[in-house]
């Protein structure tokens, strides 16, 4: 009876020896996979492929600070800089068009925006900034095929479909108008879409 014993308590031994065994190569593989892992990250930051990708994703939107702090002169001077290198880049002409247009150069801001646009066209909300550059000129008709075309992109640019319905208002569309405002309240807007909406549309209906 004492052989069966001895054999069961060898065989827990060695049980006992390959589980170590196997944690241990478990866990020795685990750290070289780390290890692995870190050297690969460190080949990457290191990599002048990954640097340069950096400086471009970091270049994407130059002078874009500047003109979000209200330096628009500044934004003006870097976004042409980097044009210089880049002039295809749809996102810096569309910021300086933005840039002109709050220093009042009207007529600059509308020839970025349509160089935007002709690099990337579809993007409604330069159309609408083009409808507005526009309407500041009395050219109302320009103004609203352009609407029209950014709500083509965009059938829920309530900001342009507002504007339009002023603009049809403006040139005596009144129908046109009435049918653009109530659209624009079925939606149930929040903001001050919804109240300019109302109020436009209550002022149209009453002959105002």
């Amino acid at each position: 009876m004492s052989k069966p014993k001895k054999r069961r308590a060898k065989d827990r031994a060695k049980g006992g020896l390959f589980s170590n065994q196997l944690n241990a190569v478990l866990i020795i593989g685990a750290v070289a996979a780390v290890a692995a892992l870190i050297a690969y990250a460190a080949f990457l930051t290191a990599s002048p492929l990954a640097k340069r990708a950096s400086l471009e994703k970091e270049g994407e939107t130059p002078g874009l600070e500047s003109f979000q702090s209200g330096d628009f002169e500044t934004a003006i001077k870097e976004l042409e800089k980097a044009l210089e290198s880049d002039p295809k880049d749809a996102e810096s002409h569309r910021i300086l068009g933005l840039s002109y247009e709050a220093t009042g150069e009207l007529g600059k801001a509308y020839d970025e925006y349509e160089e935007t646009l002709k690099i990337d066209p579809d993007q409604p909300e330069v159309l609408y900034n083009l409808a507005s550059i526009n309407k500041q000129a009395n050219k109302k008709k320009e103004a609203i095929d352009q609407l029209k075309d950014a709500l083509s992109i965009n059938p829920d640019f309530l900001g342009a479909k507002l504007f339009l319905a002023d603009l049809y208002g403006d040139t005596g569309k009144k129908s046109k108008a009435i049918k653009l405002y109530e659209e624009i309240i079925d939606a149930k807007p929040f903001g001050n879409v919804d109240d300019q909406a109302k109020k436009s549309l209550k002022k149209l209906e009453s002959g105002g």
